[in-house]
């Protein structure tokens, strides 16, 4: 199978893209038949080792991908042919997402509801449950409580500015995983951007 891949953590000039032995599905994983990959930020930081997490070379880089259901062993509540999204893969010892296959373990991986564009549920997997998981989940936000969000440049938005984006990505995420999306999602955070230096 084809996949892009690493031999060992450094720059963007160790990837490579070749053929792989598929993979094997262990107990609790399905087989995926990838049809979207994406290229995230956090792709880069396990590829260079800015990121340390356990990888075994060669190792098949990215975190999101959609796809089809190849194989699913009994009790993972999958079958053959559904559709599928997922966004946690390259890291913690999983092989990554940029291959033709991959063994996905079935607690994270959920059904694309119909209607819904792979390419726009890789685009919005990452970001969305980012936003999602990080204030609730884990920041186990209540209902009055404020959130403040730090840019990458540095710049601490208003908590009224950020409270909307992530109640949108909330909803969204929720929608997905509900399976009401009938159309496209499509999440708009602005903010604002400092200006080029001279």
């Amino acid at each position: 199978m084809l996949a892009a891949y690493i031999e060992q953590l450094g720059s963007p000039d160790t990837t490579r893209y070749g053929e792989l032995p598929q993979p094997a599905a262990q107990a609790g994983e399905v087989l995926v038949d990838v049809s979207v990959a994406s290229v995230n930020h956090v792709d880069t930081f396990v590829r260079s080792g800015a990121w340390r997490t356990p990888v075994t070379f060669p190792f098949v880089i990215g975190r999101d991908l959609a796809g089809t259901v190849a194989t699913a062993a009994p009790g993972t509540g999958f079958k053959v042919g559904e559709r599928v999204w997922c966004n946690s893969m390259g890291h913690a010892g999983r092989q990554g997402a940029a291959a033709e296959r991959v063994a996905v373990p079935a607690d994270r991986l959920y059904r694309l509801p119909d209607g819904v564009d792979p390419e726009d549920a890789v685009a919005l997997a990452h970001p969305a449950a980012t936003a999602y998981l990080a204030p609730h989940p884990h920041g186990r936000l209540q209902a009055g409580e404020t959130v403040g969000a730090l840019l990458a440049a540095g710049k601490l938005l208003p908590p009224a500015t950020v409270s909307m984006p992530l109640s949108a990505a909330a909803d969204a995420h929720g929608r997905l995983e509900r399976g009401e999306v009938r159309g496209k999602i499509l999440l708009r955070v602005e903010a604002e951007v400092a200006p080029k230096r001279t």
